[in-house]
């Protein structure tokens, strides 16, 4: 990754405190991105790691919000996914509304995996954020599908044949879009490990071409 120094911030939620990592290079302008990790798939794992060092190539600050959910003994208790979802949207407008507030109009960019796409769509439909691109990676919304296209903000979607949620996703899909031929929820080729490491670089690097600098 590229050099950067990271300071520590603690944010209050419902559920707790959420910590994150505000991370910045010396090329960094005060355009801010924010990463939102998947419910077992923290920041540091490839998609997103990866994913942060392209923001900070490209001059962004990033906050990468470290809150794993599956990490979280209350959330896994809950029986239905309604509940396990109000859980994650309660702490969601609480978080997004502290950062609104601590970096008021910096935040451009949004990029979520899985569940932390959930987190962006719960944001969006509430007018908390107003960035001006969206990742939406491998992503979960439940009853939130329709944010992708309603939020007016352009997207970039990226899903492979073999997750889940394809043939749900993909009517929402914007028309920027990465669709991976073989590829699981996790962006992996079943069995084929260097198909999967062929993969994490052909998605970093259509992310990148898509993403606009911060001095755009």
């Amino acid at each position: 990754m590229e050099n950067y120094k990271s300071e520590k911030i603690i944010f209050t939620a419902p559920s707790g405190a959420i910590n994150a990592s505000l991370m910045s290079t010396s090329n960094s302008t005060a355009e801010l991105a924010v990463v939102l990790p998947g419910a077992g798939y923290p920041c540091t794992m490839p998609l997103l790691y990866y994913s942060i060092d392209a923001l900070l190539l490209k001059g962004y600050q990033v906050l990468a919000i470290e809150k794993v959910y599956g990490d979280d003994v209350a959330w896994r208790g809950f029986q239905t996914r309604e509940a396990a979802f109000k859980y994650v949207e309660d702490d969601t407008l609480e978080l997004f509304a502290q950062i609104s507030k601590m970096f008021s109009e910096r935040v451009k960019i949004l990029l979520g995996r899985s569940l932390g796409t959930y987190q962006m769509a719960c944001a969006l439909e509430k007018k908390i954020v107003q960035p001006r691109q969206v990742v939406w990676q491998t992503p979960s919304l439940y009853e939130k599908w329709s944010v992708i296209k309603d939020s007016g903000v352009a997207g970039f979607g990226i899903i492979g044949t073999l997750d889940p949620r394809y043939g749900t996703a993909l009517p929402y899909f914007p028309q920027d879009r990465i669709v991976v031929d073989g590829a699981d929820h996790a962006m992996e080729v079943p069995g084929n490990v260097a198909r999967s490491i062929e993969v994490l670089g052909e998605v970093i690097r259509a992310t990148d071409e898509w993403l606009l600098s911060a001095e755009s």
